[in-house]
């Protein structure tokens, strides 16, 4: 996740680059569990970024790459503590 790092931490950054966009299907496609550290409040990815990630661009990356989250990824997510 570290290429989409201009794109979540810098609203001047309009969109995520090729290599985000690429690591976040990865992702998606191997360890779809692995977002919910992103879209965790508690700290998650935030602490591997040298600033904040902005939450709502984390919540739009899938939708601007063209990646689909698998809906049971996401009620995953909600229902176990991190």
């Amino acid at each position: 996740m570290i290429p989409c790092m201009d794109y979540l931490t810098n609203i001047t950054v309009f969109s995520p680059p090729d290599a985000c966009c690429d690591g976040l299907k990865s992702v998606v496609n191997t360890a779809p569990i692995c977002l919910c550290h992103g879209m965790n409040n508690n700290g998650g990815m935030s602490k591997l970024f040298p600033e904040p990630i902005d939450p709502i661009r984390m919540i739009i990356l899938p939708v601007r790459c063209g990646a689909m989250i698998p809906i049971q990824t996401i009620f995953s997510c909600g229902s176990k503590l991190l």
